[in-house]
């Protein structure tokens, strides 16, 4: 497997940092990963248009997503297919995530 993609569209998967619910006009990506051997061939960009591509389908407005403060090459990656970083999520222990959104324009 090259890569994994988790699309939320009706509801967060609920857990402590999470509350349940989502906006009607957004989704959101739990969880991308790529495996080492295929980051940078495109596999994240693919999985991340196909989510975009899913959520417009859906009647979304927008696509949510949030990363650690650390993971520098996601946030770049992110800011260089659209996402534009919103203010921080604090955590429960103190930690903070980068929160993201991008637009679906319809199509």
């Amino acid at each position: 497997m090259l890569g994994s993609v988790t699309l939320e569209l009706d509801a967060r998967i609920a857990d402590s940092d999470n509350p349940g619910a989502l906006a009607t006009d957004e989704a959101h990506v739990r969880l991308l990963a790529v495996a080492p051997v295929a980051r940078r061939l495109g596999v994240g960009r693919t999985l991340m248009e196909h989510c975009a591509a899913v959520a417009r389908d859906r009647g979304k407005a927008r696509l949510t997503l949030n990363t650690s403060q650390g993971n520098i090459p996601a946030q770049r990656f992110y800011e260089a297919i659209g996402f534009v970083r919103l203010p921080g999520r604090p955590l429960r222990d103190g930690s903070a995530l980068c929160s993201y959104e991008r637009a679906l324009p319809a199509s």
